[in-house]
Order: structure tokens, then C-alpha cells, then sequence
């Protein structure tokens, strides 16, 4: 039985964190405007930049003919930007919510 964890499979896993976290820095950025007052076309702007970060990121698996294991590690990547991302937003684990959709009150 080979490595389980492959150089691809850390390049992809890396990557899929490292596009989490720009995806949702770009969220919490637009889900503050919009509170703050901020229009809906920005908003929008910055859902259409969230899908194409998205798109693109699995565009370049495709193009780079990586393995399923691939997709898979860049969204595990992907989720643990946003565990990280909603207990940065509540300042820490266990400090009650502010509205970053982990309790409930806020878009998330």
C-alpha cells in the first residue's frame, strides 16, 4: 500500500484551506458592509467573486487532470478555512455568537 499522504494531496488540501480562506474573508467583508448600510450591488459583486474563486479553484483541478483524492483533500482544506474562520468571527471557541451564523442570529 502506497503513502497516504502524497505530496498532491497536501498541495490540494493546502490550496482548498488557502481558497477557504479568501472565500470567506471576502464573506465576512460583504456580510459587514451589508449591515453597515453598504448596497446590495456590492454585495452581490462579492457573491459573484466568491463563485468564481470557487469555479476557478476546481477549474484548475480539472485542467490539471488531478485524482479524485485531490477534490477531496482541497474540500476538507475548504472546510477547516471555515471552522477556523466561524471561531475567529466568535473570538474563540465557546465566547458566545456575533452573528456570523454559527448561532443562529446572522448570515453564515
Amino acid at each position: 500500500m502506497g503513502a497516504i499522504l502524497t505530496p498532491g494531496l497536501a498541495l490540494a488540501f493546502a490550496a482548498g484551506a488557502a481558497l477557504g480562506a479568501v472565500y470567506f474573508a471576502v464573506l465576512g467583508a460583504a456580510v459587514r458592509d451589508l449591515a453597515g448600510g453598504g448596497g446590495a450591488g456590492r454585495f452581490a459583486l462579492a457573491a459573484l467573486l466568491r463563485a468564481a474563486l470557487v469555479l476557478g479553484g476546481l477549474a484548475a483541478l480539472a485542467l490539471l487532470e488531478r485524482p479524485a483524492a485531490d477534490y477531496l483533500a482541497a474540500a476538507v482544506g475548504f472546510t477547516l478555512a471555515r471552522v477556523v474562520s466561524l471561531r475567529l468571527g466568535r473570538g474563540g471557541a465557546g465566547s458566545g455568537g456575533t452573528g456570523n451564523g454559527a448561532d443562529g442570529n446572522g448570515a453564515g
